[in-house]
């Protein structure tokens, strides 16, 4: 199948019209077997009216990622093609990396926008690797030159691939799908690391069990988290439970049954805000008095205060 790269990105780039954002307008479009889809940055409504657009939540900006916009709202993400108006940050390259797109691609004006110049050095440093290690090739698009080049060349039988813990499925039963049976496997799983989980449906209607764990990306070495936590502070080398959830559904074409979302301890200002652009606004909780850190504590505050989340302790 011939794929036209110029014309996928042209619409990409009238996505990114339509951002809002003042000064970081972004565009993503998810291509994926002749079909695409394509989504802006965006405040979650609720935030933009409680929060607002230019204020934090927590440490965490209330703007959803275009890429995570068109990432959550796929029908199915594995083997796909993404192309972006501007350079993914390092968290977004990690949510790219769990979704298994494939074939990441670049508009080449992103150099020269205040975005792509504040990204820049992150990009070089974090982004850059996380899709080496994933096996993520990485194209900038020249549109005036009508050029394609590869940027990220990775090894083509890179075994780093393969070095992952998936999120863990367990199928269910009709007669599983009530909150006394959904505890009981929550219980089943506990131990001393914080994690996550929830009841998800496939379009078929049939439900399944899913758990995640703190995990680095995909690919990713402890040597290679050690270079990323070196080089800087602002962005981790590990995904946290409920991004691999909201990822792991439009993964696999599942959706979360929001009476079944689970985090056993308070989540991150940046889960909480990918969790309310996501659709998601009902959460129970084990522990809420405990969180990565002090942020995700002060993110459910402000929620909580403005009646922005259901939750359920």
């Amino acid at each position: 199948m011939n794929i036209n790269h110029f014309q996928l990105m042209k619409l990409a780039l009238e996505m990114e019209e339509q951002s809002e954002h003042k000064t970081h307008k972004v565009g993503a479009l998810l291509y994926n077997d002749g079909k695409h889809i394509a989504r802006h940055n965006f405040w979650a409504a609720s935030l933009e009216k409680y929060i607002g657009r230019y204020d934090k939540l927590g440490n965490a900006s209330t703007t959803i990622h275009a890429e995570m916009a068109v990432i959550s709202a796929a029908e199915s993400t594995k083997d796909a093609s993404i192309y972006i108006t501007d350079l993914p940050c390092p968290n977004c390259a990690k949510l790219i990396a769990e979704a298994r797109i494939s074939a990441v691609y670049i508009d080449s004006h992103t150099h020269n926008t205040p975005l792509g110049l504040k990204i820049k050095p992150y990009f070089d440093d974090i982004s850059t690797l996380i899709f080496k290690r994933a096996g993520i090739a990485v194209y900038e698009m020249n549109e005036p030159k009508r050029g394609i080049h590869e940027i990220i060349s990775p090894p083509r039988d890179n075994i780093l691939q393969a070095i992952h813990r998936p999120v863990k499925q367990l199928p269910l039963e009709h007669s599983d799908i009530n909150q006394t049976r959904f505890l009981e496997i929550i219980n089943a799983q506990k131990g001393n690391v914080n994690f996550a989980a929830c009841y998800a449906k496939s379009i078929l209607g049939h439900y399944v069990f899913l758990f995640a764990q703190p995990h680095r990306s995909v690919g990713l070495l402890e040597e290679d988290a050690k270079i990323i936590s070196d080089k800087q502070n602002k962005y981790e080398p590990t995904l946290q439970p409920i991004n691999q959830l909201l990822v792991a559904c439009a993964r696999y074409g599942l959706t979360i049954d929001p009476k079944y979302l689970y985090s056993s301890q308070t989540p991150t200002s940046r889960e909480f805000v990918n969790m309310l652009g996501a659709g998601y606004s009902s959460l129970q909780v084990g522990n809420p008095e405990k969180c990565r850190d002090k942020w995700g504590l002060q993110a459910l505050n402000q929620l909580k205060k403005h009646g922005i989340i259901e939750l359920n302790i």
